[in-house]
């Protein structure tokens, strides 16, 4: 059994090779949940910028104010079970919260609503998206 491996190139491809890369995307995702992204055209320098201030900052000011957020306080874990999504408990207390981020840039930008981001990171981020958004 292997992680899916998807290769984002086909998708600046032509007609033929944009539709099998979004369907292994698709697959992926359907059986999978998850997949390995190659060719995405992130820099590997600007990905480990990205990634050192998200830990940081997360050491630094998230954790505390996360975990006291309305956000994390009404998550749950539901499972599916048949038909039917039973409620499993809280998803806040059961999560590697050190592992997730929530910014988002498309379609709106939400970096503004973590004043404690600095300058710098936030140029590290939008240049990360715009890496990514080009491929």
């Amino acid at each position: 059994m292997e992680i899916p491996v998807i290769d984002l190139k086909g998708l600046a491809g032509g007609d033929e090779e944009r539709e099998r890369t979004m369907a292994q995307l698709h697959e992926a995702c359907k059986d999978w949940g998850f997949f390995w992204v190659e060719n995405h055209g992130v820099e590997a320098a600007l990905m480990e910028e990205v990634k050192s201030f998200v830990y940081r900052h997360y050491d630094e000011h998230l954790e505390k104010k996360f975990y006291a957020s309305d956000l994390a306080k009404n998550l749950h874990l539901n499972k599916d079970d048949g038909d039917v999504l039973v409620d499993g408990g809280d998803l806040a207390d059961q999560a590697d919260w050190e592992a997730t981020y929530f910014i988002q840039h498309r379609p709106k930008n939400t970096a503004a609503d973590f004043p404690d981001i600095p300058p710098a990171a936030r140029e590290s981020l939008d240049a990360y998206i715009a890496q990514a958004m080009n491929g």
